[in-house]
């Protein structure tokens, strides 16, 4: 269940060049359908191996695939235009700065 986070956050770093542009407003929709593919993929292995599936059932690398699908899904999708748009961040608050002391 981590390998997909891992994906969507991977492909949300490689879209912006390495640079975080700021907390996103809302839900980041496009980071759960991400997360929801690569879920699914991972598990097809173990579902294969149940249901007899014929080549599923002997595909093991389920972490690297469900990694796989949600990088690949977000990127999709984040070209697709469907991205949230980022929250204005204070210059104190995005330099790590806490509350005046």
């Amino acid at each position: 269940l981590v390998a997909p986070v891992a994906g969507a956050l991977a492909a949300d770093y490689v879209r912006s060049w390495g640079v975080w542009r700021g907390p996103r407003a809302g839900v980041n929709w496009i980071g759960i359908v991400a997360w929801a593919v690569g879920v699914v993929v991972g598990f097809l292995p173990m579902i294969g191996k149940v249901a007899q599936l014929g080549p599923w059932s002997q595909t093991e690398p389920a972490a690297v695939l469900a990694f796989g699908a949600a990088f690949v899904v977000y990127l999709v999708l984040a070209l697709l235009g469907l991205e949230r748009p980022t929250i204005e961040v204070a210059a104190g608050q995005a330099e790590g700065a806490g509350p005046p002391v």
